[in-house]
């Protein structure tokens, strides 16, 4: 047991228990106004948060204690429940905001394309482990790029483009780091990418969020810029932020990073992108010391899955990327998201037990 406790990554889990807790205080102070005008609560949200939090972490500890080959053996069957509840919520989720995202369970939501990103880390993670030799060849991808269709179709008619393109980019480091040939990296991005333009031309939501970031007039990522460059150098303290006075859209989910530098400023941001940095580094870290292929994979994979979420949440809150719902991991309000991140920490705090 004490072996154990002292193998675990701690820088690691320093970082997400930081993360965590600037959360929490980003999600009161970003919510309050919200939180009294809707339900007359101003602690509604940051209530509410409580109790994705707690599951995510008892799950995360239950995930540490599990050995990280268990998930290999898993990983068909975590890959078709992902799968059937993607299928589920297309026929029978209920829409919100135009788009059919989530599973409402007594009150309690769940996002499958955020399960989906997780399954399949661990699936691909599995099968290239397991298919070393057959990889060298276009024929042993077949499996890859017939389930990574699916999952992506799927993603794309829900529609959930953010989730489907930080899958994509997850797929294609794990093939990278998994020796596959990058000509045959370059043949599935390029298959990638297409049914992505396809499935933005054909859906009339995307598409106008699409073309009106190329043209400079997305409300949202206006006010969320102009909250980024109100913070200065120290930001306006905590609490005192105005963007989030109906002025700026999802300040607490979509767009917390802006209110979080409005409030903390440039000193806040900075911390934050090293927060995510280091985690980063001490997964990678993880990842190269792990024993097993399937384990050193697996690391890699969960590892880039929130440090990509992260900077493509930045990058939409800076007016670099266009608006696309990813939450900020570990920050944002939402339960889906915390949950799936707590157990992707967890099952990497097991690989650093062996590492």
């Amino acid at each position: 047991m004490g072996e154990n406790q002292v193998k675990i990554d701690v820088p690691l889990l320093l970082v997400v228990i930081t993360l965590l807790l600037l959360g929490l205080l980003t999600v009161y102070s970003s919510s309050s106004f919200h939180a009294i005008r809707s339900k007359g609560n101003s602690l509604f949200y940051f209530i509410n948060q409580m109790r994705p939090l707690f599951i995510g972490g008892l799950l995360a500890f239950i995930a540490s204690k599990i050995h990280y080959k268990v998930w290999g053996k898993l990983a068909p069957f975590i890959l078709l429940v992902a799968m059937f509840l993607l299928v589920y919520v297309l026929l029978f989720g209920k829409p919100v905001r135009n788009v059919k995202r989530w599973i409402w369970i007594d009150g309690i939501s769940i996002q499958p394309g955020e399960i989906a990103k997780m399954a399949i880390v661990i699936w691909l993670s599995s099968y290239l482990s397991r298919n070393e030799a057959k990889i060298k060849n276009l024929k042993g991808l077949v499996p890859i790029i017939g389930i990574s269709s699916i999952v992506l179709v799927l993603l794309l008619l829900a529609p959930s483009f953010g989730i489907a393109f930080t899958i994509c980019l997850s797929i294609l480091f794990l093939m990278f780091m998994g020796a596959v040939k990058i000509k045959h990296m370059i043949l599935l991005g390029g298959m990638v990418s297409s049914m992505l333009l396809i499935g933005i031309s054909k859906t009339p939501y995307a598409k106008t969020r699409f073309f009106t970031f190329l043209s400079g007039e997305v409300y949202q990522v206006t006010q969320s810029m102009q909250g980024i460059g109100a913070g200065g150098i120290f930001g306006v303290g905590l609490g005192q932020g105005k963007e989030k006075l109906l002025f700026l859209p999802y300040p607490h989910t979509d767009f917390i990073f802006s209110s979080l530098a409005e409030e903390l400023g440039m000193v806040g941001t900075i911390v934050v992108f090293l927060l995510f940095t280091i985690f980063f580094l001490r997964g990678m870290r993880i990842a190269t010391h792990a024993p097993t292929k399937f384990g050193s994979l697996l690391a890699f994979g969960l590892v880039f899955n929130i440090f990509i979420s992260a900077l493509l949440h930045i990058g939409v809150a800076s007016g670099m990327l266009p608006t696309t719902g990813l939450p900020l991991p570990f920050i944002s309000y939402g339960g889906s998201s915390l949950v799936m991140a707590l157990i992707s920490v967890g099952i990497i705090l097991n690989i650093s037990k062996a590492a």
